[in-house]
């Protein structure tokens, strides 16, 4: 991934950056208008049906305490992205993170690279990855989904299906201007970019899928059952501490990637709002985890690539090289010594192994 101690230089670097008016420099302001909802549920607002932008203020911090504040999060300022809020059909707001450099001097015809992060996630797991392929001539976006980041997170389980967050993906795309990109989605990002490229086709240009899920049944998925039943879904936003992360940490990354105090705080940062925690179990539970099983996937025409990471224990490894078996136009590539957050370990390598799809017509 690079200089381990560069890397977490950077990133304190940001951290400092995060004040009020560092934020508002770098937060896209154009057609915003009031809005009165944070992350806890859909915006609303007197252009929500319209689907205008709305407002680009950031939701103020959560109840629980102890967390990262919104304006500390990723990417805090940092001066190299911009950070705005396009409002879906319905109202919900969803946060977009785009490098500013290739968003102010791409060309017209400039490849789009939009990602999509996976469970419990965010933009934040782009964050070295995003300016590496911008560094190969791509606009670069990233977006928080709902129900994640500092996206809207609506209490109705029906937003959280595998439908109802492919055609997310498609209204942001229609509201930041975009008719086609390559998709890169990672962990149940694969699956949801997989739906996107079949009820979809003509607004993907190409797909990367990075330790997708999406053909079997993960263990992580069976053991987060397990351990969250109804019954304790009430209180679960008061059963996520800091070291559960660290914890899930250790059987997260492989040996390219040591997570740092930042990467710790940055993912523990949406437990402070309840209903992100709620929105994840809904997920855990309703979310077609299988959907490539019935196979639908065998239907995409688009170039893909398949990214694994040889040290990853989090998906079964042979169902992410199931994609590249049953996708008429894929190949499989396994970076050695990465787990599961590959394109977080490695950046330039998985930039790297995208590169060709960036020419894709």
């Amino acid at each position: 991934m690079g200089d381990q101690a560069s890397l977490s230089t950077s990133r304190d670097q940001g951290a400092s950056l995060a004040t009020s008016d560092a934020v508002a420099n770098t937060v896209v302001t154009e057609n915003a208008v009031a809005s009165d909802a944070g992350p806890g549920g859909a915006a609303t607002t007197n252009t929500a049906t319209s689907g205008a932008a709305t407002s680009n203020a950031l939701p103020p911090p959560g109840p629980l305490a102890g967390r990262l504040a919104p304006a500390e999060m990723f990417p805090a300022g940092d001066p190299r992205f911009t950070t705005r809020f396009v409002t879906l059909d319905g109202g919900v707001r969803v946060r977009v993170i785009e490098c500013a450099e290739t968003a102010a001097t791409a060309p017209a015809d400039a490849p789009v690279v939009l990602c999509v992060h996976g469970w419990a996630c965010s933009v934040y797991s782009f964050d070295t990855f995003l300016p590496a392929i911008a560094r190969e001539g791509a606009r670069a976006i990233a977006i928080d989904l709902p129900g994640h980041g500092l996206s809207d997170m609506p209490p109705d389980p029906a937003q959280y299906t595998i439908d109802a967050l492919a055609h997310a993906v498609v209204e942001t795309m229609n509201r930041l201007g975009i008719p086609r990109a390559i998709l890169v989605g990672h962990s149940m990002g694969g699956p949801i970019i997989a739906q996107l490229a079949v009820t979809h086709p003509e607004r993907v240009r190409a797909l990367a899928l990075i330790a997708p899920a999406g053909f079997g049944g993960e263990l992580s998925v069976r053991i987060g059952r397990w351990l969250t039943p109804r019954i304790v879904a009430p209180i679960l936003p008061y059963l996520v501490p800091r070291w559960s992360i660290e914890l899930v940490f250790a059987f997260t990354f492989g040996r390219l990637y040591h997570p740092t105090a930042r990467d710790i705080d940055e993912y523990w940062a949406p437990t402070q709002f309840p209903a992100f925690v709620h929105a994840q179990w809904d997920l855990l539970h309703r979310f077609e985890w299988r959907a490539g099983a019935d196979g639908s996937f065998a239907a995409i025409t688009a170039p893909a690539v398949v990214i694994d990471g040889t040290e990853d224990h989090f998906v079964v490894r042979r169902w992410v090289r199931h994609y590249a078996e049953t996708l008429r136009h894929a190949h499989y590539v396994a970076v050695e010594g990465a787990g599961h957050v590959v394109m977080q370990e490695a950046p330039d390598q998985v930039a790297s192994i995208i590169r060709p799809l960036l020419s894709a017509p």
